[in-house]
């Protein structure tokens, strides 16, 4: 993995005189960019099938709320447990098991 700062020089603060990986950093921006993109995308086609599933699995306005509500549901508790979850078994393991 590309370090974001790369520093020849040693003083004591390392920001000032530090470079940056400015592709990486474009890299990344995209990358997370792109997962904004595609969970909205998302958002957007689940809003789309509404009328037919409701149609096709007999739903009641109740339960389509219910399955349309799921993907943010979901994104919660995501985000509820991340964190910890990254903490205990080290974010590049979690990454690779969520994906």
């Amino acid at each position: 993995m590309a370090a974001i700062i790369s520093s020849n020089n040693s003083s004591s603060i390392p920001i000032a005189n530090a470079r940056y990986n400015k592709p990486f950093i474009y890299l990344v921006c995209a990358v997370v960019a792109l997962g904004g993109v595609l969970f909205g995308f998302d958002l957007v086609i689940i809003s789309g099938t509404v009328p037919f599933f409701t149609k096709f699995f007999q739903l009641s306005e109740a339960n389509t709320g219910w399955a349309v509500g799921c993907i943010n549901l979901g994104a919660a508790l995501g985000a509820l447990i991340g964190g910890k979850l990254s903490e205990a078994i080290g974010r590049k393991k979690l990454l690779l098991i969520c994906s």
